[in-house]
């Protein structure tokens, strides 16, 4: 059995894997939580697996798309079973999805980011 919905995702490209030249390539994106808790800072990282199956964005991901870069991944949540486990993928395709290059690898380092304020937010949070 398997459900469909909808998955939009900004993350730093992790992994890339060409599985078949021009019609199929498989990566990995991380995604990260931030949040202060007890007056210390938290980060986690989520991995998320996407496959790409439309022939022009898999050109475009072969192309211009390095580890380390961040991307807007448009596509479709599924989650399949296999030996009693259940995995979670996303899927961009002909029919519905998109992959956008955000900023590369050498940009993301040259950026300076202010550090965060969590301070601000935190009586939303009480």
């Amino acid at each position: 059995m398997s459900y469909i919905s909808n998955a939009n995702l900004i993350g730093d490209i992790r992994a890339i894997d060409i599985i078949k030249p021009d019609h199929q390539v498989r990566f990995l994106i991380d995604t990260y939580e931030e949040f202060k808790k007890d007056d210390k800072y938290h980060k986690i990282r989520n991995t998320h697996s996407v496959t790409v199956f439309d022939k022009n964005i898999t050109r475009f991901v072969s192309k211009f798309i390095k580890e380390g870069d961040k991307v807007y991944i448009d596509g479709k949540l599924s989650y399949t079973q296999k030996n009693d486990k259940f995995y979670t993928n996303i899927t961009v395709s002909t029919q519905y999805g998109n992959v956008t290059k955000i900023q590369d690898a050498a940009q993301k380092q040259q950026s300076q980011q202010p550090e965060k304020n969590y301070d601000d937010v935190s009586r939303y949070f009480t």
